[in-house]
């Protein structure tokens, strides 16, 4: 049976938890803005992207506060994994349609980062550590010391998000300009 270390888990949870909130509160600081981002991807039928742009990031808040205890780590995981399959299964039929210009959505208000391939598979990738926190968490005791490593692991993996997510928004930028 695979077990998980409680350092891992308790990274993963707050990471998640980081990105699922900063998300929810870009949707809801610019709720115009995203709700013309669900209408752009005309994956929902015409009302429905008004109520969703209220519903998703109040789920998305949900998620992150459920990832935060863990009695309720399971339901946020798999509330988290399925926000995110959606978000990518969105994009890849929108890529399917040739429909590569459309924000993703990933940044109202500061910056458009256009739908792509790399954001299909990010979100993958972030599905497969969400789904990771099901796993049961081996049975040690977690010593002062980790929490450092807690720590130190968030803001490395914050890090490294924002830098992909950069380099990948940078590509399309550098890309127009040729």
């Amino acid at each position: 049976m695979l077990f998980i270390d409680p350092v891992f888990e308790w990274i993963v949870c707050l990471a998640l938890a980081l990105l699922m909130a900063t998300a929810a509160w870009q949707k809801l600081r610019h709720p115009k803005m995203f709700r013309g981002v669900l209408e752009q991807y005309r994956i929902l039928p015409e009302p429905v992207p008004r109520a969703a742009s209220i519903i998703i990031p109040l789920g998305e808040l949900a998620s992150a506060l459920a990832l935060m205890f863990p009695d309720t780590r399971d339901l946020g995981s798999v509330s988290t994994a399925a926000l995110l399959t959606s978000y990518a299964f969105a994009m890849a039929v929108n890529l399917v349609r040739g429909r590569r210009y459309l924000d993703c959505g990933c940044h109202l208000g500061s910056h458009r980062q256009r739908i792509s391939g790399f954001l299909v598979l990010r979100n993958g990738l972030l599905v497969l550590l969400t789904l990771s926190l099901l796993l049961p968490t081996t049975p040690r005791v977690v010593e002062w010391f980790d929490m450092g490593i807690v720590c130190y692991g968030l803001g490395l993996t914050t890090l490294l998000y924002h830098i992909c997510n950069t380099l990948d928004a940078n590509r399309h930028r550098l890309s127009a300009l040729s």
